[in-house]
């Protein structure tokens, strides 16, 4: 079997500039041959024990030529491994054939529109809308149409941050970016576009590259106050009314366990609402993981409100039968969330709640009651659910429904 080696020619001279040509050799039996790549070093600037170039070769793309000289073994390897399979005897002029194709390797934004399509045709609309944005706001700093794996490195991505900061976005925003790029990184590692030695990212292994957990900013307060939530109880618009309609999402999620939209609009009367429980399976959560929320006396007004004007298929009338693909299907859940999120603020001013008033912020005053009135964390997140397996099934063992219904009537405040 032949073997490989990068190194420095050993048949050619120096040129004017003091470089060498590099090479790669190749080695059947005690022939030896020689095919150039187009790269060339000063001897002191070459690594030849390890076959790669010094940083002093140049600090901005030594990182990047090792990769694509790394990239050069593993293609002579698998061409090697190609013939064994096919039963083709090696040749020299055969292999050399082979190398010299040119390798389809996508780019940062090529494997972005990878793996979004990939995520639209699992129907992950909201994930490959992240990596939209995300590819598009690094689109916006590179400005080229394609940018290799090793120019990913840290300064890259420290210079990306700079830039970012300049353009008004907030850092829990830059923090989303960063992950977003991150996780894109892992997935090329994974599909053998990128190395883990290229990883610019910080790591407890390495313990260097990038980091981006300082962006990460607290937020703002989102949970209403008991006295509040008390006032949007009793408040009484009109029948019927945007604010009536605004103020019912509110509640359903606060005595839903803190349900999120998505959820909510697509929960079906002849699958989910049973005389005395809602039963569904999160749409959020990576494994499924299903829910089986008692239906409290508020939350039974709030049924029986949505069913006078929805009888069937679905409980909220953001979806209907006839809308079946999911793309159109989150579009309509996301335009409905920006208008409910609208009216609630509007309800909020003339409440004088200090707290904007959002669906999420439902969510998050569904855990602030429960915890006030002493429920352990621990039944908290069992209700709320997670999206990670291993975090949600610490929550998940122990608990019998009881327990969870007794959670329900502290949601109360009548």
């Amino acid at each position: 079997m032949p073997t490989f080696k990068i190194m420095i020619d050993p048949r050619s001279p120096a040129k004017k500039d003091g470089t060498r040509a590099i090479v790669l050799r190749v080695t059947e039996n005690i022939t030896r041959n020689y095919i150039p790549l187009g790269l060339s070093v000063k001897p002191e600037h070459w690594d030849a024990t390890l076959s790669k170039f010094k940083r002093a070769h140049d600090p901005l793309t030594y990182k990047e030529l090792n990769y694509n000289l790394n990239r050069y073994i593993i293609d002579s390897e698998k061409i090697i491994s190609d013939f064994g399979v096919n039963k083709i005897p090696f040749s020299f002029n055969h292999f050399k054939a082979k190398f010299l194709i040119p390798k389809d390797i996508p780019g940062v934004f090529k494997f972005f529109d990878i793996t979004i399509e990939m995520m639209k045709s699992r129907k992950e609309v909201g994930n490959a809308g992240v990596y939209y944005h995300a590819k598009n706001r690094l689109f916006e700093y590179h400005k080229s149409k394609e940018m290799s794996f090793p120019e990913m490195t840290q300064s890259f991505l420290e210079g990306y941050e700079t830039y970012l900061i300049k353009d008004g976005c907030s850092g829990n925003t830059i923090h989303h970016y960063m992950r977003t790029i991150r996780a894109l990184f892992y997935r090329a590692v994974k599909a053998d576009y990128a190395t883990p030695e290229l990883n610019p990212f910080y790591s407890n292994y390495t313990r260097k590259g990038y980091r981006f957990s300082h962006l990460l900013k607290a937020t703002s307060k989102r949970a209403l106050s008991k006295a509040d939530l008390q006032k949007l109880i009793r408040y009484q618009p009109a029948p019927l009314s945007k604010e009536e309609n605004a103020k019912y999402f509110f509640l359903f999620s606060y005595y839903a366990w803190g349900m999120n939209i998505v959820d909510m609009a697509k929960l079906r009367w002849d699958k989910d609402i049973l005389p005395n429980y809602i039963e569904y399976f999160r749409t959020k959560t990576r494994y499924t993981k299903s829910f089986r929320i008692p239906i409290i006396e508020p939350l039974r007004e709030i049924l029986n409100y949505c069913h006078n004007y929805s009888p069937k298929g679905y409980v909220f009338t953001i979806l209907n039968d006839s809308v079946t693909d999911t793309a159109k299907q989150y579009t309509r859940i996301k335009t409905a969330t920006r208008l409910v999120n609208r009216v609630l603020k509007e309800i909020g001013k003339t409440l004088e709640i200090e707290t904007p008033l959002t669906t999420y912020v439902a969510r998050h005053t569904f855990a602030s009651v429960l915890k006030s009135q002493g429920t352990s964390s621990a039944i908290i997140k069992e209700m709320m659910g997670h999206t990670k397996e291993e975090t949600t099934e610490i929550y998940l063992k122990g608990f019998e429904n009881k327990i969870l219904d007794d959670a329900s009537e502290l949601l109360n405040l009548k």
